[in-house]
């Protein structure tokens, strides 16, 4: 699915279900692709968030630090932005890419400075300054070529009995997750102050 798409799913979703009728959504982009996209509610902004003096409530990062030179100053850059930040992040680093040296093709064609597995991701984030709330694996896999057919029973078997697996072996997975700032902490905090009495 485009940039674009993914944005208006999570725009509709919030407002439909979540209660957030009322609330902006922005879009920052560093590519001036985004001048040419419009969706009702949703202001898409051709720069760079980390240079905006925008502090939002949250924040969605899907597959985008892992282009990013100097990774960690990077998410602390959005953090001090923000109380939380939503990631989908590519699991990479895997036996079948490795088998393929696909992390040449990697750098190469879809710009990853960075190949990761599940715990390589969440020490990433805790070394960026967040505490992770949750996360869960998402499969984007679409089987394409004949090889990619024939291993589509093992991956759904293994996507329903052990994600994790799948994403060291085969591949095509990826990692939802949802992460706390300082400043969301912060606020968190101060409001049980508040409520102690």
């Amino acid at each position: 699915m485009q940039y674009s798409g993914i944005i208006k799913l999570i725009a509709d979703f919030l407002k439909t279900n979540g209660g957030f009728e009322n609330v902006q959504f922005k879009a920052y982009d560093v590519s001036p692709h985004v001048n040419n996209i419009t969706h009702q509610g949703i202001e898409y902004i051709w720069g760079d968030f980390c240079q905006s003096d925008e502090c939002v409530d949250i924040v969605t990062l899907f597959d985008v630090f892992e282009h990013v030179p100097d990774t960690i100053e990077f998410i602390k850059s959005v953090a001090q932005r923000c109380k939380f930040i939503g990631f989908h992040i590519p699991l990479d680093n895997n036996f079948n890419v490795a088998m393929r040296d696909g992390f040449r093709w990697g750098l190469h064609k879809s710009g990853h400075l960075l190949f990761l597995d599940t715990a390589s991701a969440l020490n990433l984030l805790a070394l960026s300054g967040l505490r992770v709330i949750d996360y869960e694996y998402t499969c984007l896999f679409a089987p394409c070529s004949l090889l990619s057919r024939l291993t589509f029973p093992i991956r759904y078997f293994l996507i329903k009995r052990n994600p994790w697996l799948l994403s060291k072996t085969l591949g095509g997975m990826s990692l939802s997750v949802i992460a706390i700032t300082k400043l969301g902490l912060q606020e968190i905090r101060l409001s049980e102050k508040q409520v102690v009495v």
